[in-house]
């Protein structure tokens, strides 16, 4: 080829890149509006939940709720007012500032009434202040009493939020089973989401999720001297395990944590990680009409959901 040929074809080629748009990098992407409700002070997994939401730059987290636990063993009668308190003690240790609220100590009763509370209120503020082009994200880590509640006080907000939940056990052989911890801890609410026409409902399992674990080493190897949030992060894991008195399935004999709450956030940020079904929803207990199906998560890529939290809480 000649060379002044060659000279217009390589200058056409760079004023072709030069005009084409740059590919988004991650600050440049869309803002997720998030709140996320939590059984903080039940378990380890949380803390390390709602760290990993605050350190996305692609989340705009607007408020964080604590949820109730009632049916863990030595569950105290204020569960969700000591998830509210944890929740606020977080926030102080990682600076930030965001609207928190206490959701109800009780679940639904069985016709699935509303529990009024601050946290469905503070729900209902954020979903009336969403669209559904630009929808409020609900993470549910615990009981969805609060979320169940907000959506039962004001049905309009619906179209407005994308409830992602950590509930419920499924696999393709035999299906649903509503036998686990945070559906335990309100099945009416549980019902009141599988009977609400129109909600964007996506549920982690907890058997898929159940894969992902952090090992106290890795966790002090990571967190122990980096800063204040990390020690606040291994002391709260130590305290805790040193007051478990009971047999818990998710503290493992290789001194490792299940981080159930975890794997929900990593499968929204990045879909590659997780596998995603849509199935009909198990049957319900209050006689409504159950929704014609939901998303679920069957399979989780652990070694990636890993890798992305280490990347972003302690690069």
């Amino acid at each position: 080829m000649h060379l002044p040929r060659l000279f217009v074809l390589l200058s056409a080629l760079a004023g072709c890149l030069a005009a084409a748009p740059p590919s988004p990098t991650p600050s440049a992407l869309p803002q997720i509006r998030v709140l996320v409700d939590a059984d903080t002070a039940n378990e380890v997994d949380d803390l390390f939940a709602i760290t990993r939401a605050f350190s996305e730059p692609r989340f705009n987290v607007v408020a964080l709720t604590g949820s109730q636990y009632v049916r863990q063993n030595q569950a105290p009668p204020d569960s969700a007012a000591r998830s509210h308190k944890l929740n606020q003690r977080l926030l102080a240790v990682m600076g930030r500032s965001v609207p928190t609220a206490e959701g109800s100590n009780t679940a639904m009763l069985d016709d699935g009434a509303p529990i009024d509370s601050p946290a469905a209120r503070l729900i209902i503020e954020h979903a009336r202040a969403a669209t559904p082009q630009d929808p409020l994200y609900v993470f549910t880590l615990g009981a969805v009493t609060n979320v169940a509640s907000a959506i039962r006080l004001a049905p309009d907000i619906v179209p407005n939020l994308r409830l992602w939940s950590i509930m419920l056990k499924y696999d393709e052989a035999s299906g649903w089973r509503r036998e686990e911890f945070n559906a335990n801890n309100d099945q009416n609410a549980v019902d009141v989401l599988f009977s609400t026409p129109g909600l964007d409902l996506t549920i982690m399992t907890a058997n898929a999720s159940g894969h992902l674990k952090f090992s106290r080493t890795q966790v002090d190897e990571k967190l122990a001297n980096r800063s204040d949030l990390g020690r606040f992060l291994v002391a709260y894991w130590d305290d805790y395990v040193g007051r478990m008195t009971w047999n818990n399935e998710t503290w493992t004999k290789d001194r490792s944590w299940i981080m159930f709450d975890v794997a929900l956030v990593e499968s929204l940020l990045d879909p590659t990680l997780a596998e995603l079904r849509r199935v009909p929803p198990p049957a319900l207990t209050n006689g409504n009409t159950p929704v014609p199906e939901v998303k679920v998560f069957t399979r989780i890529d652990a070694a990636g959901m890993t890798k992305r939290f280490w990347h972003h809480v302690a690069p």
